[in-house]
């Protein structure tokens, strides 16, 4: 059983409570607590949590009946959990001083059938290109965390310093509200004639306008 996300409560501990347990005590079902992201913003908060979890007691089932109660949120993950892994080294770190124990880092893998050089470009940005721009994509959810805020500063940046032939993109979505802010900051330093915003890309598009940019940010 793969726990995704496990710092975040959710139904993971009724599943995990509910599995039987060997003579040795042990679950039958070996349980793997899967981090893919860190949460500095929400430092106190989870070490808080962690805190209150321990102690927070739910009823125990089998067959659907409860019975008793089991330990804290992860208490029992903890007692459950055969191995940790992390989709890289930082998200690894950053846990292991919450969750001490041995991660094992696998990245997100990447479709290289579609993610690739070769294929179909976005013919309208060829064509900016061709008059000499250089197009600078940034694709990721609008959310504070992903620092888009800071991309567009840096576009104004650049700008100023006379880089003026630079064109931003930014694609994906996210709350309506944020991106509404970002497309306030994009006015207020006056780059509409420098930054534009894509909205949401198919998988399709993305790797289209990837083939076709100067420059590709993710984050």
């Amino acid at each position: 059983i793969v726990a995704h996300a496990p710092a975040v409560p959710n139904s993971i501990h009724t599943i995990v409570s509910s599995l039987p347990k060997r003579e040795d005590g042990k679950r039958v079902s070996p349980v793997v607590l899967y981090f893919h992201e860190r949460a500095e913003a929400l430092d106190l908060a989870t070490k808080t949590a962690k805190v209150i979890l321990h102690n927070i007691k739910r009823p125990r089932f089998q067959h659907g009946i409860p019975f008793g109660m089991t330990k804290g949120y992860f208490g029992t993950l903890e007692d459950a959990v055969k191995g940790r892994l992390a989709n890289s080294k930082a998200t690894a770190g950053f846990w292991e001083q919450r969750f001490p124990g041995d991660y094992t880092v696998i990245e997100n893998g990447v479709n290289t059938d579609l993610y690739n050089a070769e294929g179909s470009r976005i013919e309208e940005w060829e064509k900016e290109k061709q008059t000499g721009k250089k197009l600078i994509l940034f694709a990721g959810r609008h959310e504070e965390k992903k620092g888009i805020d800071i991309f567009i500063k840096s576009i104004g940046v650049l700008i100023q310093d006379g880089n003026r032939e630079i064109r931003a993109k930014i694609a994906g979505r996210g709350r309506s509200k944020y991106t509404d802010q970002l497309k306030g900051l994009v006015k207020r330093l006056g780059l509409e004639d420098f930054i534009t915003f894509t909205g949401f890309l198919s998988n399709e598009d993305l790797a289209r306008a990837m083939r076709t940019v100067s420059l590709f940010v993710a984050s």
